[in-house]
């Protein structure tokens, strides 16, 4: 009898043992997941940016206006040029420079005041006379203008012709002398000094390198193109191309191409990245002004993980009849192109565990989602022996509901904010943009270590017209 009864207390004592310990919370010592395996990565290539540069003539005859004044020849003795008898001074008059093109050449025509001044003596024994006169005459001058490869202006002035407003002569009483062959001859012989004063002054009125290597830098300074959206472009140019430049009355064109990496971030503000240098022009015979672009979206690991905390911190789930479970913490970070979420679990099951997906998008929804939602794999395979019952509840479907983000907005906001900025944006008074861009399409989702990147697509046309070259 007392034997019987030990053996019920004993049974009683065991089954009592179990029900306790199968009621206590199970602590599951976390595996770390398996990195190995890899999504295939995703190249980004550099989207093509192909705008026509223009430079207003007006630029060109501002600059010169402003450095190419004064005394520009001075023949002080008469003994110069063979002893020709002749002094000459040429200034350029109050009247401005006039400035246009044709073809790959830019046309000045210069306003001068020429004075000059003739010594004359009729005979050995006569005394020597000297007279003087003013007039103005308007030169006209073709440059040559070429882009180096350290981004400088080279210019070959020639002379094209010159146009007297009235025919100068020297007026001695009994004998005028017409002086405009001489003065025709006396400028002919020395334009190499004047063609060479005009590239010089040219260059030094327009410090392409010093303007171009400004805007290169500033270029790659993080742009907000939306207030609303939060959305910045942050651009890395790589290589430049430049077609050979062309003239026409109102402006000199160059059709340029930029092949650049561009993202967009929508957020707080991308920290500034180390910039690039600019590298010597890429000559292409042509160009188009269309532009193609891949444009990634970055969203965060750090923003994604502050949202699903706000979510799903300290959130009790059922997963089963008797069984509940917390989450204390949770985090989403990239690894091998997978987007793996870290869960601390509190409740009938404490421990972490870990899930994984890959990004993917729904064309319907306009959303992206974590396609193959699943346990990673070691977390899986030992949960089968620990808590089978986690892996057949419903908290993995519950939680996948939670890993969808909307990109409808920022697709819209990223186009509407490349629209705006494509409808005159001026950069510190530098240039212009003008132009419009086609509907942005998606084309592919992927991820890394920083975040989840949306790459989308487009093209569109754009000109850049600088507005003038005092960096």
């Amino acid at each position: 009898m007392i034997g019987t009864r030990k053996l019920q207390f004993q049974l009683l004592f065991f089954f009592g043992l179990f029900v306790f310990l199968s009621c206590r919370a199970k602590t599951f010592f976390s595996v770390q997941p398996d990195y190995t395996m890899q999504v295939p990565v995703v190249k980004i290539n550099p989207s093509l940016i192909q705008v026509p540069i223009e430079v207003p003539m007006h630029v060109f005859q501002q600059e010169l206006n402003k450095h190419f004044k004064g005394l520009i020849y001075n023949d002080s003795l008469y003994e110069n040029n063979d002893e020709d008898n002749l002094k000459v001074k040429i200034w350029r008059t109050k009247k401005s420079i006039q400035v246009d093109g044709y073809k790959q050449k830019i046309r000045f025509m210069f306003p001068l005041e020429i004075w000059a001044q003739y010594r004359w003596q009729a005979c050995g024994f006569c005394p020597v006379i000297e007279k003087s006169t003013m007039f103005d005459i308007d030169l006209t001058l073709n440059t040559q203008v070429q882009i180096s490869r350290d981004w400088g202006i080279i210019t070959t002035t020639t002379f094209k012709d010159m146009f007297f407003s009235k025919e100068p002569i020297l007026d001695f009483g009994v004998v005028q002398i017409p002086v405009t062959r001489l003065i025709r001859g006396l400028l002919t012989a020395n334009m190499p000094t004047i063609t060479a004063a005009v590239d010089r002054e040219v260059t030094t009125a327009i410090p392409l390198k010093l303007y171009v290597e400004d805007a290169w830098k500033k270029l790659q300074e993080p742009v907000l193109l939306d207030s609303a959206y939060q959305a910045w472009l942050v651009m890395k140019p790589v290589n430049m191309f430049l077609t050979p430049l062309q003239c026409d009355p109102g402006k000199l064109v160059a059709q340029a191409g930029m092949e650049v990496y561009l993202e967009t971030k929508v957020g707080t503000q991308p920290e500034e990245p180390l910039k690039t240098f600019l590298g010597p022009p890429v000559i292409k015979e042509k160009l188009t002004s269309q532009f193609n672009v891949e444009l990634p979206i970055q969203i965060d690991f750090d923003a994604a993980t502050r949202i699903a905390r706000k979510n799903l911190k300290d959130s009790i789930f059922t997963v089963s009849k008797n069984k509940k479970i917390r989450i204390n913490d949770i985090e989403i970070y990239g690894k091998s192109g997978f987007v793996f979420i870290r869960a601390d679990l509190d409740g009938n099951f404490k421990g972490i565990i870990y899930f994984k997906g890959i990004p993917s998008y729904d064309s319907l929804t306009r959303s992206i989602y974590l396609k193959d939602f699943d346990f990673e794999l070691n977390t899986k395979n030992a949960l089968y022996t620990f808590a089978s019952w986690l892996l057949h509840g419903s908290f993995k479907k519950t939680l996948d509901k939670y890993f969808s983000y909307s990109i409808a907005k920022d697709i819209e906001g990223t186009r509407l904010a490349l629209k705006k900025l494509l409808q005159g944006y001026t950069y510190d008074k530098y240039f212009k943009i003008s132009g419009d861009v086609d509907q942005l399409a998606l084309k592919n989702v992927f991820c890394d270590d920083q975040g989840i990147q949306a790459l989308l697509v487009s093209s569109g046309t754009a000109v850049i017209t600088f507005l003038n070259f005092t960096p």
